[in-house]
């Protein structure tokens, strides 16, 4: 009986900590269908579709991952990484190319990270005291 005890209390701290990221979640939900996109925001998307249709993106330097019979690029711009491009990748699969996929993209890092900071302060709090 005490490790179905044990089972319930760390899905029940679990549960505590993810609440905060749904929090999250569920608020930055509501700006999904605002008009628009900012730059930055628009910046990832272009290569992203072309990665989709399996053709060859603009680079901004020459340097790149082969991969596939494409080179992956390394950077969007001169000052702007290619991770959220990747990153966007699976929302434009499942949802198609679009304003709600490059959010909900956002509002996922977002809620992952704010999981992550509740599951490290907890571990924190947990060693210390």
């Amino acid at each position: 009986m005490p490790n179905h005890l044990d089972r319930r209390a760390l899905l029940t701290e679990a549960a505590l900590m993810l609440l905060p990221a749904l929090v999250f979640a569920l608020l930055a939900a509501y700006h999904l269908t605002l008009p628009g996109l900012y730059y930055d925001e628009a910046a990832d998307a272009v290569p992203a579709m072309y990665l989709l249709q399996h053709v060859q993106p603009e680079m901004a330097r020459p340097h790149g991952i082969p991969f596939g019979g494409l080179t992956l690029p390394l950077m969007v711009f001169d000052y702007v990484g290619s991770v959220s491009t990747y990153a966007v990748l699976p929302f434009f699969a499942a949802l198609g190319p679009g304003v709600m996929a490059l959010r909900l993209m956002c509002i996922a890092g977002g809620a992952a990270t704010v999981a992550a900071s509740a599951f490290e302060t907890a571990a924190y709090a947990a060693s210390s005291g």
